[in-house]
């Protein structure tokens, strides 16, 4: 419904951001006032829209008493606005003036606050922006929730580093997760944190961290205790101030699990009114949730996480270093790494991190460009004088190279915006020169007096440059203060991987890499992992952690797996306020010994929309977006959002929040990640094998024919990994001819990073799809191919290879500059191995050829002039 501005009668300004307001208004037609809420589009964020509309959205679907209803939208000439009914309610914050109410007013108002907020959860909705502005109390004293627009129905979110929800008046409030800086998903329990540090400014008048700003005010959330309540406020009782503490816990596990819990203690504060000592108060004695939840810290990895921390700590005092963790599948690996990022942020550090796709569909260097690009988003959020510092340390370092780097790293142009993107193939780089621009690129992006850690996960499917490259940061000219930790499965690995090469050459290195392998969970890790998720004590879950433990035999992922299997069949429940399990049928439970299997089961038991949804998104790789998924399953993102949601109530898919999603998901660039590898691998395996031919033919055309000139270029090497694992099903010979020189634009890109492997891999993949007359029919786009790949072929080191390749284009070259190319090639390689006499013949007889003829010895006279 459109309204011109003047049409409503302005009765109240109740509320004025920098890019929404709230006022009480008369508007045409209605005999009662009504609170508007309003956008100002000049002057918000572009998601601020898309936010207000799914705010009206979700507001419809609830039915919760405390809970206002939008009664419709409206369009200003300023921007859209949403009409609510008037409660005459006015905030928390509003109320918050000193003397106001004594700290036993504001418990019995926060327990009817928290009573709602169990209610909102039981409705499977989660606030996530939390604080004395959205909680309001009427005249009669009933509390309300408002402003919903980055609220979710997902259980659980992973959030990015550059989130909306770290600006200016929430910050005081998040919880830790929400920074997106520490190694745990946003749940529930995040509106808990948010609660306690909103009862803390009222106990104390001041919240958690007064006089904290911007990045420092998250690196206390995540690091820093607050200061007790009770030491500000002298008459506040220790049990309240307990209860305030445990709220604002930094991780979930150990705050409140149940909103039931909160009010229980904050009943049992008031009643102790008077006593001035905790006493024998315990909190959270009644906190019990109903919601089965596996806890997300480590088990058994103290020593282990001890070992890492000292590795962090040694790289902030100036030294380099590599550590490499090996495991099974499933073990934990990941878990304990991230696990670091905390004690990096307690010493002012950096972490990032990248993983290799099973699939191998990624560019090269794929794993450490992730990485980079983490950093460098980290980077962004930063105040404006730091990164003008950290552009300038990219130009003194990088000089003219910061285009070719943007070609690989497009955020760096949002560093440094006058650095352009360079052509393809203006500069190409041998191993060493790849080494020189990735190190001198690190140390920039490394500020003075900082130590970087990169975690680069599943080392077990890197490409042979990657390694090179780590092998190179690590032993030879990596800069200071840089800790390298990769990952593998120690069980795939035979003696004639490439990873199985790298580690024994690490190991004769001149800097060693720290090993360490992680085991399974003994029986007394599993008994105590299920003591914290049943709320008993291990003497009550003993039986069933040996039950548990002898059919997963201690693997975490296998072992959680389990819990969520034996839960969903009812063999575990919540009963009488407490859980209950049958042991007896837990043991007699048939469980197979193949986690994918296992995983495969669980797939098969998500509606169809979903099974056929989430193939395409294993396709796509571990990582995903709407708006690719959009495009190979050729459906509205929205619908597609719709069939992924019981995948991520399974916790089986992830989303990564970004705090703007609802305007990403319009735009179908919201983004998500498989919970693991053997998820993302089962969701694959639902596929028989001809199908998967199929889907990657469908997937490579389609991202093809609908990407823009840009896209097709960055993703490249994905597109074409698609369509040479569908090769086979290509018949089309014009479609073959396409393939061949999308494989030669791989390769050339991947010759440019010095990836030579994975370059020869595509050229050989562009010279395998041309038809058997292609040196007639399609003369150039053959040679072209011919002399890129003996050009690979040459770096890496393979003559024979090189010498067959050159031959042919020789035998079939037309014109003499294409046999200089030939001979270019040539006398490179005569280069390389030293044998510059025999490169200097074939480069005489090439020019005589070309009427430019060279004496054999010149004299000194000849040399001079």
């Amino acid at each position: 419904m459109n309204a011109p501005e003047l049409q409503y009668r302005l009765l109240k300004r109740l509320y004025q951001g920098r890019c929404s307001m709230v006022s009480r208004v008369l508007l045409p037609g209605r005999n009662a006032p009504v609170i508007v809420k309003q956008l100002d589009r000049t002057r918000c964020a572009p998601g601020a829209p898309a936010r207000l509309q799914h705010e009206f959205e979700l507001l419809g679907t609830l039915e919760l008493e405390g809970v206002p209803k939008a009664l419709e939208q409206l369009e200003f000439e300023r921007g859209p606005a949403l009409v609510f009914a008037d409660r005459e309610a006015h905030s928390l914050r509003q109320a918050m003036r000193p003397g106001n109410r004594e700290w036993h007013d504001w418990l019995a108002l926060m327990i009817r606050v928290c009573e709602l907020l169990g209610r909102l959860h039981e409705a499977r909705v989660i606030h996530k922006q939390l604080n004395p502005d959205h909680i309001l109390v009427t005249s009669s004293g009933a509390p309300l929730l408002v402003d919903f627009g980055m609220a979710t129905r997902f259980l659980r979110e992973q959030a990015d580093w550059n989130t909306p929800q770290l600006a200016g008046h929430r910050l005081p409030y998040i919880a830790p997760e929400q920074s997106g800086r520490i190694n745990r998903e946003i749940d529930y329990r995040t509106d808990y944190y948010s609660f306690g540090a909103t009862l803390y400014e009222l106990l104390t008048g001041q919240p958690p961290f007064a006089g904290r700003e911007g990045l420092e005010l998250v690196h206390c959330h995540i690091a820093h205790a607050p200061r007790p309540p009770h030491h500000i406020n002298r008459l506040l009782p220790e049990a309240v101030s307990a209860v305030v503490l445990k709220l604002l816990a930094k991780d979930a596990s150990e705050r409140y699990q149940s909103a039931h819990g909160i009010v229980h203690d904050l009943r049992e504060c008031l009643q102790r009114r008077g006593t001035a000592a905790a006493g024998d108060f315990v909190p959270a004695s009644r906190d019990v949730s109903a919601r089965f939840q596996v806890p997300k810290r480590l088990y058994g990895r103290t020593a282990l996480l001890a070992e890492l921390e000292g590795r962090v700590q040694a790289c902030a005092a100036g030294e380099r270093a590599i550590v490499l963790i090996s495991g099974y599948t499933g073990v934990g690996k990941s878990s304990l790494v991230h696990e670091l990022r905390r004690a990096v942020l307690e010493r002012n550090g950096h972490f990032a991190s990248g993983k290799f796709d099973q699939y191998r569909r990624n560019p090269p260097h794929s794993a450490l460009l992730q990485a980079l690009r983490e950093l460098v988003r980290q980077h962004l959020t930063e105040p404006g004088e730091r990164l003008a510092a950290l552009g300038a340390r990219l130009r003194e370092q990088l000089g003219g190279y910061l285009a070719t780097l943007v070609r690989l790293l497009p955020e760096l142009g949002l560093v440094v915006p006058d650095a352009g993107v360079s052509p393809p193939s203006q500069h190409r780089f041998d191993e060493q020169g790849r080494l020189h621009l990735f190190s001198r690129l690190i140390d920039a992006l490394t500020e003075p007096g900082q130590a970087l850690t990169l975690f680069l996960d599943d080392l077990q499917w890197a490409d042979p440059a990657s390694l090179g490259l780590i092998e190179s940061l690590a032993t030879h000219a990596g800069p200071p203060r840089l800790l390298l930790v990769g990952s593998y499965r120690h069980n795939e690995i035979g003696p004639g991987h490439a990873l199985a090469g790298f580690v024994e050459r690490m190991r004769r290195s001149a800097l060693p890499p720290v090993e360490l392998r992680l085991q399974p969970l003994d029986l007394a890790q599993v008994r105590q992992l299920l003591a914290d998720t049943l709320r008993c004590s291990e003497i009550e879950c003993a039986r069933l952690a040996e039950a548990c433990h002898e059919k997963t035999q201690g693997n975490p992922f296998f072992l959680n797996q389990l819990l969520d299997a034996v839960y969903e069949e009812g063999l575990i429940r919540f009963h009488g306020e407490r859980w209950e399990w049958d042991e007896a049928a837990i043991r007699a439970r048939a469980l197979s010994t193949d986690v994918v299997e296992l995983m495969v089961n669980r797939l098969r038991r998500l509606p169809e929309g979903t099974r056929a949804v989430l193939p395409l998104a294993a396709c796509i790789g571990g990582t995903f977006d709407l708006k690719t998924l959009s495009i190979v399953g050729e459906g509205r993102a929205r619908q597609l959002a719709h069939d992924l949601v019981p995948a991520l109530g399974e916790g089986l898919v992830v989303p990564l929040d970004d705090g703007d999603r609802p305007e990403r998901d319009r735009l179908g660039r919201a983004r998500y990640r498989f919970a693991h590898d053997r998820v993302q691998q089962a969701a694959y395996s639902l596929l028989a094998d001809d199908a998967r031919e199929q889907l990657h033919l469908r997937v490579g055309r389609l991202l093809r024919q609908n990407l823009d000139t840009g896209a097709l270029d960055r993703r490249v090497f994905e597109i074409a990994g698609h369509l040479n694992l569908a090769r086979s099903a290509i018949d089309d010979p014009d479609e073959r001819i396409a393939l061949a020189a999308l494989n030669l634009c791989a390769g050339l890109r991947a010759r440019e990073s010095a990836a030579f492997e994975s370059a020869l891999d595509y050229l050989d993949s562009g010279l395998d799809a041309l038809p058997a007359d292609a040196w007639r029919t399609q003369h150039r786009l053959c040679l072209d191919l011919h002399l890129a790949a003996a050009d690979a072929a040459n770096s890496r080191g393979d003559d024979a290879r090189m010498q067959a390749l050159l031959d042919a284009a020789q035998e079939h070259a037309h014109d003499p500059l294409d046999r200089v190319r030939c001979e270019q090639i040539r006398i490179q390689a005569h280069v390389a191995h030293n044998r510059f006499g025999a490169g200097l013949e074939i480069a005489r007889t090439t020019l005589a050829r070309l009427g430019v003829r060279l004496p054999a010895a010149p004299g000194r006279l000849r040399i001079a002039a």
